[in-house]
């Protein structure tokens, strides 16, 4: 079989399982998996949640996603980090990373809401 239509068989499975429902990728650090299908929640962690709920505070007030990098710097807050599901870390945030892996503009509506 060729290369091509091996990958062409494996994304339209990915895309299959994303139809029903049953794709769960990688979360952002600050995000968790609920019980319910496609439920996402803030970490239970209290810490870490209290992060997240600053980037999203600071980001209403100052409007973009630098300024709030640089809000963090500034003020020597870490930020959690769990790269590959390892344990959680609390690092200096990083600008580039931030940009890399925005949170869906929709999922930033819904947890604002709660």
């Amino acid at each position: 079989m060729e290369l091509h239509t091996l990958r062409a068989r494996l994304l339209e499975g990915i895309r299959s399982k994303a139809a029903r429902g049953e794709l769960r990728l990688r979360l952002p650090v600050g995000l968790v998996w609920g019980e319910r299908e496609g439920e996402i929640l803030l970490d239970p962690d209290e810490e870490v949640a209290r992060a997240l709920r600053n980037v999203f505070e600071r980001f209403a007030v100052l409007g973009s996603v630098r300024r709030v990098w640089l809000w963090f710097l500034e003020h020597k807050l870490p930020f959690p980090s769990r790269p590959h599901n390892r344990d959680l870390r609390w690092l200096p945030p990083s600008y580039p990373h931030a940009r890399q892996r925005p949170v869906p503009s929709g999922l930033c509506r819904r947890l604002r809401l709660r």
